[in-house]
């Protein structure tokens, strides 16, 4: 299954990409995918975890907020788009 991770707001400046392809096994969850991404992005230098991840970003599954549907469990289809928006702190 081909999934796409579109990438938003100061992540994507950091990444210098707004959009990448994964190939990912059938049966795959949101959160393989975010596991994929920690371990082959330079996301560790933001993001410790998957867990930490999803606290400190809106993620988005085919533009729903991953928190109406199953979470991290969300089950993933061909061709389906995760957003990842960081959350922005302020003081």
């Amino acid at each position: 299954m081909k999934i796409r991770i579109l990438l938003r707001g100061p992540i994507a400046r950091y990444l210098d990409s707004t959009e990448m392809e994964y190939e990912v096994s059938e049966g795959s969850k949101i959160t393989d995918v975010m596991h994929i991404l920690l371990r082959e992005k330079k996301l560790k230098e933001t993001w410790q975890s998957v867990d930490e991840m999803n606290r400190e970003a809106l993620i988005l599954h085919n533009e729903v907020d991953i928190e109406l549907l199953e979470g991290l469990n969300t089950p993933l289809q061909d061709k389906d788009n995760i957003t990842i928006l960081p959350l922005i702190h302020g003081g």
